[in-house]
């Protein structure tokens, strides 16, 4: 098994069911790994084409009985000669030995989650949707409420939504949904919803569907069910794929195309290896809206429905989340970086993050607006052989905010605040420098004015520039009258809008995504606090162009969302029904294109 090899795994297996022998568990346990491999295609020789034909046929002496013969009541139970058994297909031979290597092993010894998981697959292979649903029930009674994955559940609702069965297909795609072991992939939203639309059932005449509102949704059918399946999607996944928008695209057309309503009529499938072309056309107010959109950047306009993307922010529980994944994070590293050494407190890291939050909150004076990660601003261009750690732009930067009504604050590292320290260029070249007395005055320039704080030796200054952005600033607030710092759209002083603290830096956290657990709350802060910038660099303390750039934070957020469509028409008779438009960021697409989709009430 750990080789991959198939014939010895073949050849195995075809000995004890020759002997007639009742291997240990640990022994069937790792035939139930070679069957796994065998349905993933790992083993060598192809996916479960390597199984095929009957196991006599590589030498043993099978009398062409299986061992799913003799534990099946309804078979016939007399042994007949191999001669006289009409050849066994590929397919059935294929199912039959991962089937009787899971099923043999759960009659000897206690189930697992492995061994359901492969009778399922092979369930499914012969489009038996209720046996493989009897499985999973029963798994659940006898193991102690013990939950299964997802790899167990997915090719169930497959099966069901293949054969049109939606009520049993909502059913077990509720019950996924709330079990702990599992993690909803988009292409399963994706399955659910067209399987849905290609029946029509998000028509607004659609017929409702059985057993829905029995499991807490508010709608059984219509543009309404549509909604609350996507909101559901919205809470678990980030974006989709272009063969998954295709997919949506085509299920949703041929779920209208048989209908009375007038503006679906000129909607046509795509065909599976074409692109989804844009179309960025002003939509009447009862269109039905399939299409690929580009949003306006600026704005977060839809061209096609008129609805405006939100920002989505974090929320407290979300930020209390992202603080602690910081946390945990600042003390691993910190742990690593002293490398076991003795009278190392574990707990130093996390302190002094929490002191820090701590300042935060109680220090008075106008609250922080700007974020400065000074490292990257002062090595930013300076991949030259005058290159070097450069306060002067760091100050050119600061001046910037200033006159942009920001208050910022620099996170500088505890070695750049030494009279000497070792610089690492861009070029991979390093040299020590040791600061001048001009650099030494500007240091000291941020200190008087209270706009810097030097992060302790050996801690890592990123953790506390993503802190420092959301950190609670109260105390800050309130002498300001408990004016909050976010700026809002239409404010008189020329700030451009959005969330404050601002972070600046061009630095792409590539590690932090890694390494935080959810990366919903990781997107959603960087969309609302990420500024970059872009100057030209200093030589010393000179630079022959004084002007400098910034990249507004997002405008909208890259999430699924709904949004209400705006009324295109003066003469519509009916405002009191808002419809909904959705739109989903496309991993494949541009930056800015979403797959938007908008169902009419009426």
């Amino acid at each position: 098994a750990k080789a991959s090899k198939n014939k010895s795994f073949l050849i195995g297996w075809e000995k004890i069911r020759e002997a007639g022998l009742m291997p240990g568990s640990n022994i069937l346990s790792t035939f139930l790994y070679g069957a796994g491999l065998a349905t993933a295609g790992s083993l060598s020789g192809g996916t479960l084409g390597i199984l095929s034909g009957t196991l006599s046929s590589l030498g043993g002496r099978s009398n062409g009985m299986s061992i799913l013969d003799f534990l099946d009541d309804d078979k016939e139970k007399k042994v007949k000669s191999p001669m006289d058994e009409p050849a066994m297909d590929s397919k059935k031979a294929e199912v039959d030995i991962v089937e009787e290597i899971a099923t043999f092993h759960d009659t000897l010894y206690k189930t697992t989650e492995q061994s359901v998981s492969l009778r399922v697959k092979a369930l499914v292979q012969k489009g038996n949707a209720s046996q493989a649903q009897n499985l999973l029930d029963n798994f659940s009674e006898s193991n102690d409420g013990q939950n299964l994955k997802y790899r167990t559940y997915i090719p169930v609702l497959r099966l069901y939504c293949e054969q049109g069965d939606l009520t049993r297909a909502m059913i077990l795609f509720d019950r996924m949904r709330k079990a702990p072991r599992v993690t909803m992939e988009p292409e399963t939203y994706v399955q659910v919803i067209a399987s849905i639309a290609e029946k029509g059932c998000f028509r607004p005449d659609a017929l409702p569907l059985d057993g829905i509102k029995e499991l807490g949704y508010s709608a059984s059918s219509g543009p309404e069910l549509f909604d609350l399946i996507c909101a559901q999607m919205a809470d678990d996944v980030l974006a989709i794929t272009s063969a998954s928008a295709r997919r949506m695209h085509n299920a949703l057309v041929s779920g209208f195309k048989d209908s009375d309503h007038p503006n679906a009529i000129h909607l046509k499938e795509i065909h599976a290896l074409a692109p989804m072309p844009k179309f960025d056309e002003l939509a009447d107010d009862e269109e039905l809206v399939v299409s690929r959109v580009t949003v306006d950047e600026s704005t977060g306009k839809c061209p096609r429905t008129g609805a405006t993307l939100r920002l989505l922010v974090l929320d407290q529980h979300q930020k209390a989340k992202l603080g602690n994944a910081l946390l945990k994070m600042a003390t691993e590293q910190y742990a690593k970086f002293m490398g076991g050494h003795r009278g190392v407190d574990p707990k130093f890291a996390k302190q002094q993050m929490l002191s820090f939050a701590e300042l935060m909150k109680k220090r008075k004076g106008p609250p922080f607006t700007a974020i400065i990660d000074a490292p990257n601003v002062a090595y930013y261009m300076q991949n030259f052989d005058q290159g070097r750690f450069n306060f002067f732009q760091i100050q050119f930067v600061v001046n910037a905010l200033k006159r942009m009504n920001e208050h910022p604050l620099i996170i500088i590292p505890s070695k750049y605040s030494s009279d000497s320290f070792y610089m690492t260029l861009w070029t991979g070249t390093g040299k020590h420098h040791t600061v001048t007395d001009e650099e030494k005055a500007i240091m000291e320039k941020w200190r008087e004015e209270g706009i810097l704080f030097v992060v302790p030796a050996r801690c890592l200054d990123d953790y506390y520039w993503m802190l420092a952005s959301f950190a609670d600033q109260t105390n800050a607030c309130k002498a300001t009258g408990g004016v909050m710092v976010d700026v809002p759209t239409n404010d008189k002083s020329g700030r451009w809008p959005g969330k404050r603290p601002m972070v600046v830096t061009n630095d792409l956290m590539r590690d932090h995504q890694l390494e935080l657990m959810e990366p919903r709350i990781f997107r959603r802060w960087r969309s609302c606090h990420i500024v970059n910038y872009n100057f030209t660099a200093f030589v010393n303390g000179e630079s022959v162009d004084r002007g400098i750039g910034f990249s507004t934070p997002d405008f909208f957020s890259r999430e699924i969302q709904a949004n209400p469509s705006p009324t295109n028409s003066e003469n519509r008779e009916s405002k009191t029904e808002c419809n909904t438009v959705w739109h989903f960021p496309v991993s494949d697409w541009e930056t800015n294109d979403r797959f938007c989709v908008r169902i009419p009430r009426s």
